[in-house]
Formats: structure tokens, sequence, C-alpha cells
């Protein structure tokens, strides 16, 4: 898999991340360095005890670092996501929201293992 099939099954802009990282090689690493980002499981303990404050900077964060990877279907699902925390008190569709967060979290993340792999 080419770092452009990936972008491009992810619903992401290779174009994009390769302006602000500028190579293949570059782009690699720091997909890796997104693997080990917390934030996502750090949404899904918060919103499992409720603390819609925590599930926030989760978001939040996640938010930042999908955008700065131009990972843009994740980042459209997180910023919905988002913006229902902000206030402390979301809506009934929390947990929806939070599903089709995962939904492209989890594509993101599996694709990601999957350049990575045929890397080696």
């Amino acid at each position: 898999m080419t770092v452009k099939e990936c972008y491009d099954r992810i619903g992401g802009s290779y174009d994009e991340a390769k302006q602000r990282l500028m190579d293949d090689k570059r782009m690699i690493k720091f997909l890796g360095m997104f693997l080990r980002d917390t934030s996502f499981e750090q949404i899904t303990e918060a919103l499992a005890k409720n603390d819609y404050a925590e599930a926030f900077k989760g978001a939040h964060s996640l938010k930042g670092v999908s955008h700065n990877m131009a990972f843009a279907a994740l980042c459209s699902a997180v910023d919905v996501l988002t913006e229902d925390l902000r206030s402390g008190n979301p809506s009934a569709d929390i947990t929806g929201l939070y599903g089709k967060t995962k939904e492209a979290y989890e594509l993101t993340v599996q694709t990601i293992k999957e350049l990575l792999d045929s890397q080696e």
C-alpha cells in the first residue's frame, strides 16, 4: 500500500498532508506516531464515566491531530462530537456521534497499520 492509497481509503487529503510533511517517508513517521496518540481512549473512558469535560478534552485533541494529519473524514466526525461536548451537556445523540467517530477512527488506525506493515 502507498501513503496515497492509505489516505484515499480513510477519506484523507494526501496532498494537504504532503504539503505539511514534505515527503512520504516523513508522513509514514507521523502516521506511526498517530497510532500512539491516546486521545480516542480518553474520549471512550470519559464517556463511560459521563465525564463530559474530560471527553471534550480528548475529542478536541483528536480533532487537532486529525486536522494536522489531514484525516478529513475522521476530523469531520470528531468535530461534530467535539462541538456536542463543548457545553458539558451533550445532546441525546452523543452515543451516535461517538459511534461515527469510533468508526472513522478504527478505519484510520487499521489502514495505517496495514500501510506500516506493508513498508516492512
